[in-house]
């Protein structure tokens, strides 16, 4: 078992409200990385080995409590996990689970816009591979979406690719 929290840091630029700017007919952005807030972030996970095969389950949450300086507020996300692993030659460790991942309706100003991001859920089948690599190990996991209810004009995407190493 594990427990982890921390705390988002806005470092980047955030944009002014594209709504009320493209209202007024000005130029606007409307994509912007991150949200501006500082945003308390906590999960859990846990897992146990049963023989061969492994189980993990994971919870993750971002919550959102505040407005930036432009009266942004992004939807709270949260996001679940669980996912079986087995040896499938020498160190190499197959994956396969499910994720489910949630974020809520973001406003500008206080209020809930007629698009951007009206909220999103997101069911993914995963399937991937490990390998232990020292004190760390090595990650390849493709998650393929099998579930989609949005609000709104969202973004669709037919797998996303994860590499990754850890320490």
């Amino acid at each position: 078992m594990a427990a982890r929290g921390g705390i988002s840091i806005p470092l980047g630029r955030v944009e002014p409200n594209p709504f009320e700017l493209g209202r007024r007919g000005l130029p606007h952005e409307h994509i912007q990385f991150g949200t501006g807030t500082w945003d308390p972030i906590a999960g859990v996970s846990a897992g146990r080995r049963f023989g061969q095969v492994g189980f993990v389950v994971h919870a993750l949450a971002r919550l959102v409590f505040g407005t930036n300086t432009h009266g942004f507020q992004a939807g709270d996300r949260f996001y679940a996990s669980a996912a079986l692993d087995r040896r499938i030659a020498g160190a190499w460790r197959g994956i396969a689970g499910l994720d489910l991942a949630r974020e809520q309706t973001e406003t500008w100003d206080g209020r809930i816009e007629t698009e951007g991001n009206l909220g999103r859920t997101d069911l993914l089948a995963s399937v991937g591979v490990s390998r232990p690599l020292g004190r760390g190990g090595f990650h390849v996991t493709a998650k393929i979406p099998l579930l989609t209810r949005a609000t709104g004009a969202q973004v669709d995407y037919p797998v996303i690719v994860a590499v990754g190493f850890s320490r």
